[in-house]
């Protein structure tokens, strides 16, 4: 009987075929792997964010804005913002209103110790309409205007118990406790000469009544309405 035994060369060649294959394959795979994502993210802009920027992550949820990112997206101030910073606080002034040169002052005392006026009026009109008056009462150039008066001597008043003191003259109608720059507030409707009062304190021992008039007899000039003020008030913030 004739057995057949593999020869070693057949043997040795297929091995080395398949060290052959082997290779190439390692070789394709690391090339596959060594190439850059086709795929890329961008920033967006998140509606309603003042404009910061939002970076996805690979999960597809919002990650956390970086510091330039952060520094970028810091809220500009308000347009039309005014400050009076020896009284300490702001507001934001609609279009047309602006800050009164003529109407705007200091008392030099306590009570009140300020008042500052907003109005749509220019300098000749706010003239012509004091026609010599200190416009303290019933005075046409306040006629929708935007008041706001400040007391020194409040102590820790509150601003009812100001009001129950007799620190708003006048006949008081409808008493409302609202809020004022976040703080607890009282809308007197009306109050005295003025169709609406808001008390509020700082409490740091100053009072500020914003108060408005916008007469019966005569026709508020343009650009001045109610709704403007009351926006005005709104955005009334302590610094």
């Amino acid at each position: 009987m004739i057995s057949r035994r593999p020869t070693r060369g057949v043997a040795s060649g297929f091995v080395l075929a398949a060290i052959v294959v082997l290779a190439v394959v390692a070789v394709v795979a690391a090339s596959l792997l060594a190439r850059p994502s086709t795929t890329t993210s961008s920033a967006t802009i998140s509606p309603g964010t003042n404009g910061s920027a939002v970076l996805p992550t690979l999960s597809g949820s919002p990650a956390a804005p970086t510091s330039a990112v952060a520094t970028a997206a810091s809220s500009p101030t308000p347009r039309g913002q005014w400050a009076n910073t020896k009284y300490g606080y702001t507001v934001v002034l609609p279009e047309p209103y602006h800050v009164s040169p003529v109407l705007t002052r200091e008392f030099g005392g306590a009570h009140p110790a300020a008042r500052d006026v907003f109005t749509v009026l220019s300098r000749a009109e706010e003239d012509a309409a004091m026609q010599g008056q200190d416009c303290e009462v019933q005075c046409s150039a306040l006629n929708g205007a935007a008041v706001i008066l400040i007391y020194t001597d409040a102590g820790s008043m509150t601003p009812r118990q100001w009001f129950e003191a007799g620190n708003t003259p006048g006949s008081p109608g409808t008493l409302t406790d609202v809020t004022i720059g976040g703080r607890p507030a009282l809308k007197i409707q009306p109050s005295g000469k003025y169709n609406v009062m808001y008390v509020v304190a700082d409490g740091k021992g100053r009072m500020y009544e914003l108060a408005y008039e916008f007469c019966h007899i005569a026709t508020a000039p343009p650009g001045a309405t109610i709704a403007k003020v009351e926006q005005l008030f709104a955005s009334f913030s302590f610094t």
